[in-house]
């Protein structure tokens, strides 16, 4: 897989605009973090690039998905086939009710694999991958339950890599895990990358993590993508008011630069995705709204090479 892109993206929940005109590249073996309140659209995006909305009554997609320059929406495409180069780990751990074993060879199983050797060799090859293999090589047999909080996270990691997927949506991966857990996930999830030569689809409250483990991060806001840029680029240098917000509150080791940054505030209430506000959808928190922003949505343009940003006075406020 060479390159992911999505093209005028808009999706519907029935008549519930959730994904408003989303248009990014993602790159092979390329990290992609996604941050934003609640309810933004973060986890509605991601999973439309393994067509897992689907299965949810009256949704709607505008616009295309492409994977290698192919449409994964056309009506061609074996869901099936797609899903087994989408591996997925999620927010909380979710091993299946069964053994540590049958966990990791649930999904070959499910694709039709018989032979068993082949099987065992590939849940002991995930297993070494996730680094759980030497905690758990003598007791594959036993409930995945019975693994600590951290053991069944790497056990879905497995589980997820199983089927050698080509990219790996990871959602919130590590926020119900104990702190002193989160890091050893994340260095996991880095060599594992590199390992298997993956792309990461990454979302996350923690902007400490972001800034760790991507190369790209993407800004949401209400269904809306605000700001696109470099890692490095957005922390260093964000050009839109909400990114700039997000950025303040990362905290500073520092003690002298911390006390000489200053913590960007928003007035008010995030508003309610059912009813987004006219023009720009940011505009009600904006401390540089003007009538226009109330009338007018604002374009999605690259002000710089390869950072793009959608407000109307990105120009003025960064003069």
């Amino acid at each position: 897989m060479s390159k992911i892109e999505a093209q005028h993206v808009d999706f519907y929940y029935g008549s519930f605009h959730a994904l408003k005109d989303i248009n990014m590249t993602i790159e092979e073996h390329e990290v992609v973090a996604f941050i934003g309140p609640s309810g933004c659209g973060k986890s509605t995006f991601l999973r439309l690039f393994n067509r897992m909305n689907d299965l949810i009554p009256e949704t709607r997609l505008e616009g295309k998905i492409n994977i290698d320059g192919n449409n994964i929406y056309d009506r061609s495409v074996n869901v099936d086939e797609l899903r087994k180069n989408v591996g997925m780990v999620f927010q909380r751990p979710n091993p299946f009710p069964k053994s540590i074993y049958e966990n990791v060879a649930y999904g070959l199983r499910v694709n039709g694999v018989k032979d068993e050797a082949f099987i065992a060799e590939r849940v002991e090859e995930t297993l070494r991958g996730a680094a759980l293999w030497d905690e758990v090589k003598d007791k594959l047999k036993k409930s995945a339950y019975a693994l600590s909080g951290g053991q069944q996270q790497r056990l879905c990691i497995a589980r997820a890599l199983a089927l050698n997927p080509e990219f790996v949506v990871c959602d919130e991966p590590v926020s119900a895990l104990d702190v002193s857990i989160q890091a050893q996930i994340i260095n996991l999830l880095k060599e594992l990358q590199d390992k298997y030569n993956l792309t990461y689809l990454f979302i996350s409250h923690d902007l400490s993590v972001v800034e760790h483990i991507s190369d790209t991060v993407g800004v949401m806001y209400l269904g809306k993508m605000v700001e696109l840029a470099d890692s490095y680029e957005l922390v260093a240098r964000s050009l839109h008011p909400y990114t700039k917000s997000l950025i303040s509150a990362i905290p500073i080791a520092d003690p002298i630069k911390a006390r000489a940054s200053k913590r960007i505030v928003l007035q008010g209430d995030v508003p309610s995705p059912l009813n987004p506000p006219t023009g720009c959808r940011f505009r009600t928190r904006c401390p540089y709204a003007d009538e226009c922003c109330a009338q007018k949505e604002p374009e999605w343009r690259e002000v710089e090479k390869g950072h793009y940003v959608a407000c109307h006075h990105v120009e003025k406020i960064n003069a």
